[in-house]
């Protein structure tokens, strides 16, 4: 697996979130020794929030 940049992903990211409707893009980042780690890396745009697991407003 090569390297990556996260700069570089993060920039991709921010990118497609601001083209796309939600405002919201992610990816999937493996790493470690034997890739079995995972991350995910999110970008939101200005203004764009999380809501909770489950999706419901409190």
């Amino acid at each position: 697996m090569e390297p990556i940049r996260l700069g570089v992903r993060a920039g991709e990211l921010l990118e497609r979130a601001a083209a796309a409707p939600s405002g919201r893009a992610a990816d999937t980042v493996h790493g470690g020794h034997e890739h079995a780690l995972r991350q995910t890396l999110l970008a939101p745009t200005a203004g764009t929030g999380l809501r909770p697991a489950g999706g419901r407003n409190r």
